[in-house]
């Protein structure tokens, strides 16, 4: 927030859309930019990594327990970074990328939920280059990276990463999308999309446009429909309800940091065509 890190931990019920705070274990230390990802088989939420002042960052693994509020450390992966960019099938998590001082990065990581095993995975064939700050998805025994920046530049591109083979090669896509990166994202697996909302391009403007990217068949942008629009942002979060096929929209920055944003927004999702 604009008075420094935080380490609580909050739940917002979907149905009732109420938000509650939830009085956790001793944990992780007050950080910025961590990822996150649900375990649902355990009933934990895993958060890895993340930032502290200005250049100190962190490779702890931790995950709440969503029963009993308690906080475990699990074994490292990653080296220290924050802003990884991550998702899950149920079983398992990846982090691939994300920002250290100065520096970004270019490494693919899988967590085994069954067992909380770090594996580093191949990055064989046409890889994206080192990059923070875009979105990912999986979706179909498949990885999908889009966007991002490095140090100092916004990189375009859409990227698939074959689990199977271990294998990355590049999407040929058409339209585009508002923003380039800073993205909250989150992936409708019914209908084989990722949701883009927010963010901005080379930090010198924020939107609060919502694009989708199909990842089934032909890889196309399009504009999320919608008659209203919550305030710019940039580094928000998304999930997606897949019971009520509604976007959730939290939180957030303007300016890449500069204010604060503490509104939640939610908006259908079209049914699949």
């Amino acid at each position: 927030s604009g008075g420094g890190e935080l380490a609580d931990v909050w739940a917002l019920d979907l149905a009732s859309e109420t938000w509650t705070p939830l009085a956790t274990g001793p944990g992780p230390a007050p950080r910025v930019n961590p990822a996150a990802v649900v375990d649902p088989t355990h009933d934990r939420m895993i958060v890895v990594g993340g930032r502290t002042g200005l250049a100190t960052l962190f490779d702890d693994v931790w995950a709440l327990d969503l029963g009993t509020l308690q906080w475990t450390e699990l074994a490292h992966g990653p080296g220290p970074r924050q802003r990884a960019h991550y998702a899950t099938d149920g079983t398992h998590a990846w982090f691939y990328g994300g920002e250290g001082f100065l520096s970004v990065f270019g490494d693919l990581w899988q967590l085994d939920f069954s067992n909380d095993a770090w594996t580093e995975l191949p990055n064989a064939g046409d890889a994206p280059s080192s990059r923070t700050c875009g979105a990912m998805a999986f979706l179909d025994g498949a990885l999908f990276v889009n966007g991002g920046h490095d140090v100092a530049f916004v990189r375009d591109g859409t990227w698939r990463y074959d689990l199977a083979s271990e294998r990355w090669s590049r999407l040929s896509t058409s339209g585009g999308t508002a923003a380039g990166a800073h993205w909250a994202y989150a992936v409708d697996p019914a209908c084989g999309t990722l949701v883009l909302a927010g963010g901005d391009h080379a930090d010198n403007y924020d939107t609060a446009l919502t694009d989708e990217l199909s990842l089934r068949g032909a890889a196309r942008f399009s504009r999320f429909p919608t008659s209203s629009l919550p305030d710019a942002n940039d580094h928000a979060s998304l999930v997606f309800d897949a019971s009520r096929r509604n976007v959730i929209l939290f939180g957030g920055t303007l300016g890449d940091g500069q204010s604060y944003l503490g509104g939640a927004w939610v908006h259908p999702v079209a049914p699949c065509p």
